[in-house]
């Protein structure tokens, strides 16, 4: 990071400034006691497992030349202290303040699923010209994005940050920090409905991301989605609300980019033509699934409006990877595993599905799937339509694992095509007798089901 200097911060984010600190100049901040490094700001966090004040002499043991807390819990009068009131709420005024020393654009992505997915393509697809700062993994809450944003390096052109939320407020707290000047918002679905109620109510909660950005800011949408491709009826305070631009993007439907002529290669991934600037360029995307063609879009999007060529956007295209977990397909004893593990919705079960009947392709289909959280009410009739979609999808056979299981077994309505087992270790075991060479199994759940667990074991 920016050097900043301990008076600075203390004034950035309303703190008392206690201790000798001489204009001490800070280059880092740390939350973590056990990756404190000399000379380091030692921020104390309060969570709901630990709290960061109990490991601030382990901080000033490995030598952390301040600390940030909530309050004083030092012997040395001499050592540097910033006290405040709220130590999350302090991380992220420093965040908000540290962001603006950078006059370089900002590209936020949040939406129901696929945040993650689409913050590395649209990373990738930049960094065929720009250096690019990205949110780690998933780390997009009040924690993570300004650990992020205070990572930002002179030498970087343009930071893409991921930004979470399970309930009203949540987004628009990431989002004064942040100053966005793009916003991308994937898709509207029904993660985290149990808080929010409705569908309409998720769209207001993602939605906060405009309040972050300026009046020249640019909103990327995506236009196959119900609630995003009709905004305005939907959301029509926006006309008030944001005065910046907006663009949408869509697969093989009307938008200012559209994905047309898609051809599915299996293993090698998706391709597809876009025009640009009254011209076609092809794409290819090296991951299995049409959903990964919107990220793509929303990549392109974010690339012309910073000034790359369509064909360094392809390029950028071309060395896009997933991320673990995240619809990786692993080969062990001549079976195919799809490992997309990571998290689950019923919107992107659909996806998966989608994707292991791509694959599968006349091999016999496995799916194996676990609970989906959060969904409240709407648990039982969601966990109905996954098991319709299993059948929509022609899936050979399916194991199913979590208090829902029974809603998914009743939506594929075929005892002779679904089993309900009791743990991971059941599973495993019933897979070794029932797979043969050649098949293709799905692995899902929610992170909580811990569904990679299967992999796992099955290598034992």
């Amino acid at each position: 990071m920016k050097s900043m200097t301990l008076d600075e911060i203390a004034r950035e984010v309303a703190g008392e400034l206690r201790g000798d600190s001489s204009n001490l100049k800070i280059e880092q901040v740390s939350t973590d006691s056990r990756k404190v490094k000399p000379g380091d700001l030692f921020l104390a966090l309060r969570g709901d497992l630990f709290d960061g004040h109990d490991f601030i002499p382990q901080a000033v043991a490995k030598g952390a030349g301040a600390v940030l807390a909530e309050r004083h819990v030092l012997t040395d009068p001499a050592l540097p202290f910033i006290l405040v009131p709220d130590t999350r709420q302090a991380y992220l005024d420093l965040a908000k303040a540290y962001r603006q020393k950078f006059d370089k654009p900002v590209i936020a992505v949040t939406g129901s699923v696929g945040k993650t997915s689409t913050k590395n393509m649209i990373a990738a697809v930049l960094s065929a010209k720009l250096k690019v700062h990205k949110t780690a993994g998933n780390f997009n809450n009040e924690i993570g994005l300004p650990q992020t944003i205070l990572g930002w390096r002179e030498d970087q052109d343009v930071m893409v940050l991921e930004m979470g939320m399970r309930g009203q407020g949540e987004i628009r707290l990431l989002t004064g920090p942040a100053r966005p000047n793009i916003a991308v918002i994937t898709n509207i679905g029904v993660s985290h409905i149990e808080r929010l109620g409705s569908r309409e109510n998720i769209l207001k909660a993602k939605m906060e991301i405009v309040e972050g950005m300026g009046e020249k800011g640019l909103l990327i949408l995506n236009g196959n989605d119900p609630l995003l491709g009709e905004i305005f009826a939907t959301f029509p305070e926006l006309k008030n609300k944001f005065t910046g631009r907006i663009l949408t993007v869509a697969v093989e439907k009307p938008a200012d980019y559209t994905a047309f002529d898609l051809e599915h290669q299996g293993e090698a991934g998706v391709s597809f033509k876009v025009e640009i600037q009254g011209k076609t360029y092809p794409f290819h995307i090296a991951a299995l699934g049409e959903h990964h063609v919107a990220n793509g879009l929303m990549g392109i999007a974010c690339a012309m409006e910073l000034g790359l060529s369509p064909e360094e956007a392809q390029a950028g295209m071309a060395g896009f990877r997933l991320e673990t977990m995240r619809g990786e397909i692993l080969e062990l004893d001549g079976i195919q595993f799809i490992n997309d593990c990571y998290n689950a919705s019923p919107d992107s079960m659909k996806s998966a599905l989608a994707v292991l009947k791509r694959l599968a392709r006349g091999k016999k289909s496995v799916a194996v799937l676990g609970n989906i959280f959060e969904l409240g009410a709407f648990a039982g009739p969601g966990h109905f339509q996954v098991g319709q979609m299993c059948r929509e999808n022609d899936v050979d056979f399916t194991v199913l694992m979590g208090e829902n299981a029974v809603d998914v077994a009743a939506g594929i309505d075929n005892e002779e095509k679904c089993r309900i087992l009791a743990s991971h270790e059941e599973i495993v075991s019933f897979l070794k007798a029932y797979l043969q060479p050649g098949d293709v199994v799905l692995l899902k759940g929610s992170r909580g089901m811990e569904m990679e667990r299967i992999l796992t074991l099955w290598q034992k």
